[in-house]
């Protein structure tokens, strides 16, 4: 607003506004932008002869923008931006500055080094020792959980078990940064594959966290995910678990007939988050808009962008990172068959949740609904036309009321 505005400016006064935008683009984003208007305050701040400390926090910036851009597998690049982060860690130290975020980044990029084959100086193993103990507790497990190269899955537990206990406080979207860091970490590939038993804590924590959960409700613990996902699959229904590790790369973990093995997707010029960007540019809301006429081609040659596992038997529980709660798993093409043609496929937010949801007291509302919106127009038959009608027989044989209207039902609130 204040660029628009056609009135005379100071260079203090561009500065703020400058530095303001500044980090606006970097929040966003939007690094092209943040570079240019950074050449701006560097200029700014000259000309106002500001002191030392607006001099390291623009070098501040500057290194978190290096930092989001820099190619992780180039040993030379990062070690340039280690070295870096490490002399304005030390200035801002000098400067007696807010020393969070500058050690934030040096252990970051210490970590990045790291996990790419580079050997940190015992010098620089020093420093990193002495900036955790600047911090409290909690600050100093942070910093010391996004520097792991790999990280342990114990350390994962403890981290996640210690959010758990405080996720109603002001502080649990922060908290739970380093929680998601480490277990995508733990997803990376690695010399030895990950057991399925710590992707499976991975992927639970992974999980969608936002639901609340009922009190009492017990901590994970290395053990239990693998065994109930056995039990379950024992029983007939086999899980199926999905996240991305920190690499962009798709882990999948699969329980069938109580054997329980972990399928890291293959890779392509694409990760699999850039796959998964580009198809949600238009699926899956265009799958409803596809005419009878046109086929079923569309279905199989886009879900084809996808190498994700399907279990062989015909119930199949999915639990699903939230970025990947968007692909429709009944789609999936398995022998040149949509898995929905062939398996009940149910999704849900996370095993804790699927344990929580079956402790719960039956409501005594039994009405069994459902919604499929169809248009009034017969010669409007679309896919979700399509899809009442191959089920209008399971409806009619479980009696199950079927809304058909354009708008979500207001009266289906309590019904199952």
């Amino acid at each position: 607003c204040a660029a628009t505005c056609n009135v005379p400016a100071e260079p203090a006064d561009l500065f703020q506004e400058a530095y303001v935008l500044l980090r606006v683009a970097r929040d966003l984003h939007f690094y092209d932008i943040a570079r240019n208007v950074l050449v701006k305050c560097r200029l700014l701040a000259e000309k106002q002869g500001l002191t030392e400390s607006a001099a390291v926090r623009l070098d501040g910036i500057d290194i978190g923008l290096r930092l989001a851009e820099v190619d992780r597998s180039n040993l030379v690049a990062t070690r340039q931006l280690l070295d870096a982060s490490l002399q304005h860690c030390m200035r801002v130290i000098e400067e007696e500055d807010e020393l969070f975020i500058p050690a934030s980044n040096f252990f970051q990029i210490a970590g990045i080094y790291q996990r790419h084959g580079g050997v940190l100086q015992p010098s620089e193993q020093e420093f990193l020792d002495q900036l955790l103990q600047k911090f409290d507790a909690a600050s100093a497990e942070f910093l010391r959980t996004i520097s792991m190269p790999f990280p342990d899955v114990k350390d994962v537990l403890a981290l996640n078990n210690r959010t758990e206990a405080a996720r109603n406080s002001e502080d649990a979207p922060s908290d739970n940064i380093p929680v998601t860091v480490a277990a995508q970490r733990l997803l990376l590939p690695q010399t030895e594959e990950v057991q399925p038993a710590h992707a499976l804590i991975a992927i639970e924590v992974l999980a969608e966290r936002a639901i609340e959960l009922p009190s009492g409700t017990k901590p994970l613990d290395i053990h239990w995910p693998a065994e109930y996902v056995r039990q379950l699959s024992l029983s007939g229904v086999s899980v199926l678990m999905l996240a991305m590790d920190e690499a962009d790369g798709l882990v999948a973990v699969i329980a069938e007939a109580g054997d329980i093995r972990t399928h890291r997707a293959s890779k392509g010029t694409l990760s699999f988050r850039q796959r998964l960007t580009a198809w949600s540019e238009k699926y899956p809301y265009r799958y409803g808009l596809i005419d009878r006429k046109e086929g079923n081609n569309e279905f199989y040659n886009t879900m084809a962008e996808f190498d994700i596992p399907m279990p062989q038997s015909d119930k199949v529980l999915v639990i699903a990172q939230p970025v990947l709660a968007q692909i429709p798993y009944n789609l999936v093409v398995v022998e040149n068959n949509l898995a929905g043609s062939s398996k009940a496929i149910a999704v849900i937010p996370s095993l804790t949740w699927f344990v929580a949801a079956r402790q719960c007291a039956r409501r005594p509302d039994t009405r069994l609904m459902a919604w499929i919106s169809v248009p009034s127009d017969p010669e409007q038959f679309k896919t979700l036309d399509m899809v009442h009608q191959r089920l209008l027989p399971i409806f009619q044989e479980y009696e199950i009321q079927v809304d058909n209207s354009r708008r979500i039902p207001a009266d289906m609130q309590g019904s199952r």
